[in-house]
C-alpha cells in the first residue's frame, strides 16, 4: 500500500502537479519511511472526494514537495458522479 498525502485540487503548479503546502501534506510527507523522495510513488488524496497515484517532485521555485498525478488513475470516493438530469 502506497502512503497517502493529503492535497487540494485547488493547489495546482505550472507543470499539471500539485503543490504539497498544506499542515497536514507536510505532516505526512515528515512521517513517510523511507523519506519522501524525487520519483517516490504515493497516493494522493482530497477526503471524500478523490484520490490518486501520484509521483513525488521537489521543486527547486516554489521549494516545496509537489505530486503530479500518475496518468489515468483518479478515483472519486464518498460521493456520486452527478448525472444530465441532476
Amino acid at each position: 500500500m502506497l502512503p497517502r498525502i493529503f492535497f487540494d485540487t485547488n493547489a495546482g503548479t505550472y507543470d499539471d502537479g500539485y503543490i504539497l503546502w498544506f499542515d497536514l501534506s507536510k505532516t505526512e510527507l515528515a512521517a513517510l519511511d523511507p523519506p519522501a523522495s524525487d520519483g517516490m510513488a504515493v497516493t494522493i488524496y482530497m477526503p471524500d472526494e478523490i484520490e490518486m497515484i501520484a509521483t513525488l517532485r521537489w521543486d527547486v521555485v516554489l521549494e516545496n514537495w509537489t505530486a503530479r498525478s500518475v496518468e489515468a488513475n483518479n478515483r472519486l470516493v464518498g460521493g456520486s458522479i452527478p448525472t444530465k438530469s441532476e
